[in-house]
């Protein structure tokens, strides 16, 4: 599937201006595939103001993104009382890599 957006997406990323990218952050699976507490996540995502929250995929994982990490530890922390899959990750030049057990 091809996201509406591309154009808007590329511009903004090649102005560097990634925060202004993140409002376009979606998956059309989310509106198709139900995966079981993924709103409910979410809510707690974006309450510790992640700046943007989506489902991989097809919905192996719901991640956020942020820019304090004392808000990413809060968001888990929060998720550890309900989820026993909860990691925080740190983007790398390749990949991502966990950062806090």
């Amino acid at each position: 599937l091809k996201h509406t957006k591309n154009n808007e997406i590329l511009d903004l990323l090649l102005e560097a201006n990634f925060k202004a990218s993140l409002k376009y952050c979606d998956n059309v699976f989310e509106q198709v595939i139900e995966v079981p507490d993924r709103a409910d996540i979410k809510h707690i995502l974006r309450k510790n103001n992640s700046l943007a929250s989506c489902m991989s995929g097809s919905g192996s994982a719901i991640y956020g993104i942020f820019s304090d990490i004392n808000d990413a530890i809060n968001a888990k922390n929060e998720l550890e009382k309900k989820y026993d899959k909860v990691y925080l990750c740190d983007r790398k030049n390749c990949g991502i890599e966990k950062i806090i057990e």
